[in-house]
């Protein structure tokens, strides 16, 4: 679902990523970035 969201609201899915990317799952915050711009994903996909 996210992904599909981050097409019209990819600051949402960025921020909600961001918010609860250590407790996703690896594959899960990745179908969810698939979507987003190249620098979102890629600040994204950064270990802490």
């Amino acid at each position: 679902m996210l992904k599909d969201t981050g097409n019209e609201f990819s600051g949402e899915v960025f921020a909600y990523v961001m918010k609860n990317k250590p407790v996703m799952p690896r594959t899960a915050l990745r179908y969810a970035i698939e979507k987003l711009p190249a620098a979102q994903r890629k600040e994204a996909m950064k270990k802490p």
